[in-house]
């Protein structure tokens, strides 16, 4: 599918006057990010390459177009739980960045640029990466759309109400939540 069929199907959805299909455009292509980042639908994976004892790792350069890591396979075989806040690193261990082990057992995203693997490891290795792909920007109406096509339906949906709003049309986006239940 490619972007100028979703501002097509907005544009028959808004019908304002105060956007043109270069607004709706990257209004889109926005919307097709976030949704992107929340569901992690597209994915990718990279090779992470690991020093001795270390467990904090700046992936800033390493997985640029990254949306959120999804996981994290020790070897490409073991897969390390995921945790939700990295203070559980230290309920199960006070002293947990001294920690090695021969595989890696746990790891925690600190913002969107870092990324602890626990514990670390004595000696070189690597671990595959899944994360999220952070979808291309889309530029023109010809550029293809990244997400599958059950996701087009949200991304149309997200980007009406925020056109709805932008334009302060109240009295449209009612109906509009009502509709959808929220």
């Amino acid at each position: 599918m490619e972007a100028g069929e979703l501002v097509q199907k907005l544009d028959e959805r808004v019908r304002g006057q105060a956007h043109n299909s270069a607004l709706m455009l990257r209004v889109i292509s926005k919307v097709q990010q976030i949704v992107n980042a929340g569901t992690g639908v597209i994915r990718e994976t990279a090779t992470l390459s690991t020093l001795p004892y270390m467990q904090l790792y700046d992936i800033r350069d390493s997985l640029p177009n990254q949306a959120g890591v999804r996981a994290v396979l020790d070897s490409g075989v073991y897969d390390a739980e995921r945790l939700q806040t990295w203070r559980e690193l230290l309920y199960r261990d006070r002293r947990w960045f001294r920690q090695v082990s021969q595989r890696f057992e746990s790891f925690i995203m600190l913002g969107y640029d870092l990324l602890i693997v626990h514990p670390g490891k004595v000696i070189d290795s690597t671990a595959t990466v899944v994360y999220t792909k952070l979808t291309l920007p889309l530029a023109v109406l010809s550029d293809p759309v990244e997400m599958p096509a059950e996701q087009t339906a949200v991304i149309v949906d997200i980007a009406e109400a925020l056109l709805l709003l932008r334009e302060r049309r109240f009295e449209s986006l009612t109906p509009w939540l009502k509709q959808r239940g929220l």
